[in-house]
């Protein structure tokens, strides 16, 4: 089911929920911003950095591809664009690996920019955010799956993202507001930026889920 020239959900009875992200301390935050400035004055200083990070990328990319040699693909041309605009990332900023995801999610959509991208989920995600909307309904049915995927192929991009990532794929706002700064930080010509923070994440993320709501209201009730 299409939602826009790039994306495209649909039912993954299969798919398993994604494991937890972790949270570095400071002493690794410490040791990765001095390989990252090593890298930044030596690009040959790039490759522990490339290692640390590969099986990160990939896998982001994969679940979103479904297809082994295009996420291997994909994943080298994060690295070489990441290795390319080195210089604009500001540790204090964003953390290197949303920077990176940026990039990766980038390329995908680069890819796709013709076709639909594959957003598979799995049916427990779906339930979990129609629980969370205010519906028709007294309890999520997984009955109503169809009318949920028919909402998310008319939510706008940059809402059917940040459910995206919240409910599929189970970050938490902090980590949306990371990747939200770190696109600015590619996009911008300066490196400074206009912060995004969790509480804006969380805000908005509740805005999407109504809106989510409005849709499957509306289609029930020309169902009904």
């Amino acid at each position: 089911m299409g939602i826009n020239s790039e994306l495209g959900v649909s039912l993954n009875p299969g798919a398993r929920s994604p494991a937890p992200h972790s949270i570095m301390t400071q002493e690794e935050l410490q040791q990765e911003w001095k390989r990252i400035q090593a890298a930044q004055r030596q690009p040959e200083a790039f490759g522990p950095l490339y290692e640390h990070y590969f099986e990160a990328v990939y896998t982001f990319i994969y679940q979103r591809t479904r297809d082994e040699h295009l996420a291997a693909d994909l994943s080298q041309d994060t690295f070489f664009k990441a290795l390319q605009n080195l210089g604009r990332y500001r540790q204090r900023q964003v953390p290197f690996k949303a920077w990176l995801l940026v990039i990766a999610r980038n390329e995908i959509n680069q890819y796709y920019r013709d076709k639909k991208r594959p957003v598979l989920v799995e049916s427990e995600a779906l339930l979990e955010l129609m629980d969370s909307t205010e519906t028709k309904w007294a309890e999520p049915d997984r009955d109503y799956i169809p009318i949920l995927l028919q909402a998310l192929g008319r939510l706008e991009p940059d809402k059917l993202e940040l459910l995206e990532w919240f409910h599929f794929e189970k970050r938490s706002f902090q980590e949306i507001a990371d990747m939200l700064n770190a696109r600015q930080m590619l996009q911008a010509e300066s490196p400074s930026l206009t912060e995004v923070s969790a509480n804006t994440v969380k805000v908005r993320t509740k805005r999407a889920r109504d809106k989510v709501a409005q849709l499957m209201n509306d289609l029930l009730s020309s169902t009904s």
